[in-house]
């Protein structure tokens, strides 16, 4: 990609994906219009750190690169666009998801499937307008009590983790309408989940659940 593409500065969209791209230039950070920006299914091992001055960006589709070759997480520029509505980083084998995700106050839809997140930084609870989050297929063994602060959330995917129990204060999720939790580990399901007088879908198959709570059952089948 040509360094002279940051003179387009009326850019609002720029669609990258699936080419053989490895870097970004950092005169990407002068698109200072850009709205969205999509670059998945290249070979992105870092993301240049004028990337966060894109105070416009909203939509950002980071899936199936490399980027798992920098410190295993998503790179710090991206914790800079605080306008973010929209993260994909599915498919990079990232491991840790850092504090400073709770930079992205705006955001309201995360996708972090497909990677292997072992842990989830309490400040994701600073997301109170994400309404989606979506992190199935990792390596999570439980939830930040923290997570509870999402309270805007309607559809959450923790399907294929390891889960072996999950936090009261999902009970703070007081929007949700989707819960999927298939095949984790859970032995049992917080009383808490009776809650959410909302849920309209709930998939807890291929767990290891014995006796669902009486609030559960009393509510009838998902």
């Amino acid at each position: 990609l040509p360094n002279q593409i940051g003179r387009l500065t009326e850019l609002r969209r720029l669609l990258l994906d699936r080419n053989e791209l490895t870097i970004l230039p950092e005169s990407i950070g002068d698109l200072v219009n850009l709205q969205d920006l999509y670059v998945s299914e290249n070979h992105l091992g870092a993301i240049p750190s004028s990337i966060g001055n894109l105070s416009n960006l909203q939509d950002l589709r980071l899936q199936y690169n490399d980027l798992h070759t920098l410190f295993n997480m998503i790179p710090a520029p991206v914790f800079q666009l605080h306008s973010l509505l929209h993260l994909e980083g599915f498919g990079n084998e990232l491991t840790a998801l850092p504090s400073l995700i709770g930079n992205l106050s705006k955001l309201v839809h995360l996708n972090l499937s497909n990677n292997q997140l072992r842990t989830l930084a309490p400040e994701i609870g600073f997301l109170t307008n994400t309404t989606e989050l979506l992190l199935a297929h990792n390596d999570l063994d439980m939830l930040p009590d923290e997570i509870g602060g999402m309270h805007a959330l309607t559809a959450v995917q923790l399907a294929h983790n390891r889960l072996e129990s999950l936090p009261a204060e999902i009970g703070f999720w007081s929007a949700l309408t989707e819960l999927n939790l298939a095949t984790n580990r859970l032995t049992a399901l917080p009383v808490e989940l009776g809650l959410l007088t909302l849920l309209s879908r709930l998939d807890i198959e291929n767990n290891e659940i014995t006796v669902p709570p009486v609030e559960v059952v009393a509510r009838g089948p998902a």
